[in-house]
């Protein structure tokens, strides 16, 4: 539950506000390079933006995506987490987990996933874990191109109730109804 003092805006990204475009750029920027602010590390689709606040200061954000994912042969629901920031001025104060709370919550409880993935630091492996995050003991593929730096970061999964993978590679997709042609 975020505190009274701060609010949490969830948005689509074509009702981005301008401040809230800049801060995604800026983040992307410092961490992906001068690159389109609002391209995909994963081209993925995002399905909603969360902002964090204090006023007209924006904390924080995470982005939720739409993917797919098969299982065998089996086609699942999945989403991801991209793009958690929280300035390091901010970090240990508890912002991060406001915003994973409402990233899971759209997830898990808004789309109803049966997988979620997300990428992390090395160092924060430990943090996602104690979210019941975990680093996948099945192979995982990814049917899409993966950008710098997230090819070179630690892959982890969250199952939704009552789903197991056990030991089947999982394959994971972009969501459908964004495919390009190939």
């Amino acid at each position: 539950m975020v505190p009274d003092e701060f609010d949490l805006d969830v948005v689509s990204d074509d009702m981005l506000t301008t401040d809230q475009h800049d801060f995604v750029a800026h983040w992307s920027r410092f961490y992906f390079g001068e690159i389109d602010a609002l391209s995909r590390n994963t081209d993925a689709p995002v399905f909603r933006r969360a902002f964090l606040r204090l006023g007209t200061e924006i904390l924080g954000h995470v982005a939720t995506v739409k993917l797919n994912a098969d299982v065998g042969l089996q086609s699942i629901s999945a989403g991801g987490i991209d793009g958690l920031v929280i300035p390091l001025a901010l970090v240990g104060r508890g912002f991060g987990g406001y915003l994973m709370d409402k990233a899971e919550d759209i997830l898990f409880q808004e789309l109803g996933v049966k997988v979620g993935l997300l990428f992390c630091f090395p160092e924060t492996v430990q943090y996602f874990a104690a979210r019941q995050w975990h680093v996948p003991q099945q192979p995982v593929s990814f049917l899409f191109r993966l950008k710098p730096p997230l090819s070179e970061m630690e892959p982890m999964v969250r199952f939704g109730a009552g789903v197991s993978l056990n030991s089947f590679p999982l394959h994971v997709r972009r969501s459908e109804a964004l495919e390009p042609d190939m």
